[in-house]
């Protein structure tokens, strides 16, 4: 009985120790099968379920973008591999992309490349007038006999005599800060930047005006006009937008015209509509922004916002006064179309600034600087040649005109003065 009994304790605890773990395998499946997700399947409508749509996460959605991303690549890729076999074939579906103009330095915010003046000219917005490059308009000031000087002026406007001037054209607006900014950036991508200054220039000068920061002219909300350059700045300039200076002469000619007018805009008196003058805390305006002060051929400001700088003229009249004015001999400076000196020891400046009286806005108002000389109030304009055949010659393929330059498409400028602080910054 002790036997069987002991037997049958045996095997009740073997048993255990089997069923225990099995038990324990079992909910252990249990478990898993009811953590698994479940699939839901639509029916077919033929009994049979059909499979689940995989899962889709963010990040087969990013590597799927990448994909198409790369297809899109090599199928650009492949489109170049074909133009090249066919010789730079331009591909027709593909519209060239526009070049949208900014003041005189092309796209916004980035500089023109060196080289971007040019001397090619196409049809102005007026008969007459001629379109640059950089979208400064250019009017034709006819030639011939014109007064220049004036016996009741100074020194250096006597005596008042009669001149021969050629036909010529000039900027109808003094050359504006974000012009000349586009000149800067040039220069500093050029490997030669005094290629094209004055051969008397000193060496190693720079042309940055003073007080100029970085960044300046580039974002001005109005077309102001540069200031503080000297006349080797402004020779430079003109050069490199395919250009020169207007001499002596010709600046006059171009405010006084064949009649001798006493203001670029007749015989009556400045004021304020006509002209920027007399303002000894406002500053300059924007360039072109007193139309009433216009000449016949629609050339802006020659009567103050700033003093011009002009080229020497060559005539014995022109070297005469200049002679007076200063207490020098004529020198090299002599008549019959002799060339000016290399460099010129006193250079001319016309018309006037913010700064001056009214007496200073006649047309034959003329002062000597030293060609070194910067000032708050000295600026200038570009002029040109008659094309050949007084016709434009070829149509340039630079950028439209600066829209932002008030007139620039011929239409009247607004008076955008408003604002303006001292010294034209």
């Amino acid at each position: 009985m002790r036997e069987e009994g002991r037997r049958e304790r045996h095997a009740a605890r073997a048993g255990s120790a089997f069923v225990v773990p099995l038990l324990f395998a079992v909910a252990l499946a249990l478990l898993a099968a009811v953590a698994a997700p479940v699939a839901v399947r639509a029916d077919d409508g033929d009994g049979r379920p059909s499979p689940a749509p995989p899962a889709t996460s963010s990040d087969d959605e990013k590597n799927d973008g990448a994909g198409d991303e790369a297809e899109a690549e090599a199928g650009a890729s492949a489109a170049d591999d074909d133009d090249d076999e066919d010789g730079r074939k331009k591909r027709a579906d593909v519209p060239e992309r526009p070049r949208r103009g900014v003041p005189g330095i092309g796209r916004p915010g980035r500089p023109r490349r060196p080289g971007a003046g040019s001397t090619r000219l196409q049809p102005g917005p007026d008969p007459g007038t001629f379109r640059a490059r950089d979208g400064a308009i250019f009017a034709k000031v006819g030639g011939g006999e014109h007064p220049v000087g004036d016996d009741a002026g100074f020194a250096a406007e006597r005596p008042r005599r009669t001149e021969a001037v050629g036909a010529f054209l000039i900027d109808r607006r003094e050359v504006s800060r974000a012009r000349y900014a586009s000149f800067l950036a040039a220069l500093r991508a050029d490997r030669e930047p005094h290629r094209r200054c004055h051969p008397g220039e000193p060496k190693g000068k720079s042309h940055v005006p003073d007080g100029w920061a970085e960044g300046d002219g580039e974002g001005d909300a109005a077309p102001l006009p540069v200031t503080n350059v000297d006349w080797f700045d402004a020779f430079a300039f003109a050069a490199w937008a395919g250009g020169r200076l207007p001499t002596d002469l010709e600046w006059e000619a171009a405010a006084r015209g064949a009649a001798g007018r006493r203001h670029p805009w007749g015989e009556e008196p400045p004021d304020g509509s006509r002209a920027i003058f007399g303002r000894h805390r406002a500053g300059v305006a924007p360039v072109g922004s007193r139309i009433s002060g216009a000449t016949p051929e629609g050339v802006l400001d020659l009567a103050g916002n700033v003093w011009e700088w002009a080229a020497p003229a060559s005539s014995a009249g022109a070297a005469a006064a200049t002679a007076t004015a200063t207490g020098e001999g004529a020198g090299g400076e002599g008549g019959d179309g002799a060339a000016a000196p290399a460099v010129p020891a006193r250079v001319a400046v016309r018309g006037g600034s913010w700064l001056s009286p009214a007496d200073d806005l006649r047309a034959a108002r003329r002062e000597l600087r030293g060609p070194l000389d910067r000032h708050r109030t000295i600026g200038f304009r570009v002029a040109r040649d008659v094309p050949e055949g007084d016709a434009p010659a070829d149509a340039p393929d630079g950028p439209p005109p600066d829209e932002r330059a008030p007139g620039a498409d011929g239409s009247d400028p607004k008076d955008l003065d408003a604002g303006v602080g001292p010294g034209g910054r």
